[in-house]
């Protein structure tokens, strides 16, 4: 009993990282595009945070997705692309770019 519970969870792991491997190759090749209000000197008002983000990558993805996954070290607060690294599981870890512009 205990051998089959061991392999039942070593199924599910072996899922999860083929469901991360494979959502890290989505993401790599994915830009995300966020618009947020920008003053006179081209920075924002405010920020965009891992949250924006999340919120952003769920309605692209059609699934929620955990703002914790994503690894920023602080909000961004300038136009431009920048690259976001995305902890999906254990050992994986995919490179998300996010596009700030200002808004129409």
């Amino acid at each position: 009993e205990v051998a089959a519970q061991q392999a039942a969870a070593a199924r599910r792991q072996a899922q999860r990282e083929a469901e991360a491997r494979a959502l890290a190759a989505r993401l790599a090749n994915m830009t995300l595009t966020l618009r947020a209000r920008v003053g006179a000197q081209g920075r924002l008002y405010g920020a965009v945070t891992a949250a924006d983000i999340a919120d952003a990558l769920g309605r692209e993805l059609g699934v929620p997705f955990d703002r914790r996954r994503l690894v920023l070290e602080e909000p961004i607060r300038e136009l431009g692309t920048h690259t976001v690294p995305v902890h999906l599981a254990r050992d994986i870890t995919a490179s998300l770019t996010v596009r700030v512009e200002p808004e129409a």
